[in-house]
């Protein structure tokens, strides 16, 4: 019967049947203004959500029960955010946080119960990561295009291997699809990497974080294809682009 892992740990182990999750729930935020009778609609953003999961767990006596749920507790109680995944929805998970376990004992052979995850990203992600390369900047300006799947927005790490000395460069990453744009301003050594995170808004130059001159928005891409735009890194350096397709 299908079960789930938490913090790379199998409930299977424990005799966890998940009976029911409540995995399709999505809502959004909407914020708004009011000016007078005019109201203006301003950005909106996933909702963090609750997750809830029906299970049954079994034993032969009463007393293996309370034992497996008391190894259940243990499992369980993580205070950050784990990797959670389904059985029944293989190649994704979330990451999540655990809530809570109530439930009854229905006779002496099961516990039918509820355990419920907070999901602060409703995303799923995928198992794999995908590379888009390194695909080769042989054009300044350079124009890559990338395919993401899933059905919602992602956020990459792109990372740019110098092919020559770039001095007082001024290197802008631009994806064209959305319209968000970035700039950073330094020197990046031959075969040196700039590596721009977009989960964490963070820039590192050779691993170093490097934030002095950096302007604009982390450019996140869409489901579908992402037109990369690259300006003052030269013809001779390498772009790969890595991230997880996600999904709502």
């Amino acid at each position: 019967m299908a079960s789930f892992s938490f913090n790379e740990i199998d409930f299977g182990d424990y005799n966890v049947t998940v009976l029911n999750s409540g995995g399709s729930r999505l809502e959004r935020i909407f914020k708004y203004g009011q000016l007078q009778e005019r109201v203006y609609g301003w950005r909106s953003q996933l909702e963090a959500r609750r997750l809830p999961l029906k299970v049954l767990i079994s034993a032969t006596a009463a007393q293996d029960i309370h034992d497996l749920i008391t190894e259940c507790h243990g499992a369980l109680n993580e205070k950050d955010d784990c990797k959670l995944a389904l059985d029944e929805i293989s190649g994704r998970y979330w990451m999540a946080r655990f809530r809570s376990m109530t439930g009854e004992l229905i006779n002496p052979k099961y516990w039918r119960g509820e355990i419920e995850f907070t999901l602060s990203d409703p995303r799923a992600l995928a198992d794999a990561e995908t590379s888009s390369g390194p695909t080769a900047v042989d054009a300044d300006p350079d124009t890559i295009i990338e395919t993401v799947g899933g059905t919602a927005f992602v956020e990459p790490r792109y990372i740019l291997t110098a092919g020559e000395v770039l001095n007082g460069a001024t290197i802008v990453v631009e994806n064209m699809t959305t319209g968000e744009e970035l700039t950073w301003e330094g020197d990046l050594a031959d075969t040196k990497e700039l590596e721009i995170d977009v989960a964490h808004w963070i820039v590192y130059n050779d691993s170093v974080a490097d934030m002095a001159d950096v302007v604009g928005s982390f450019p996140t891409m869409q489901p579908g294809a992402n037109s990369i735009k690259v300006t003052g890194f030269g013809t001779l350096g390498t772009l790969d682009i890595i991230y997880r397709d996600a999904y709502i």
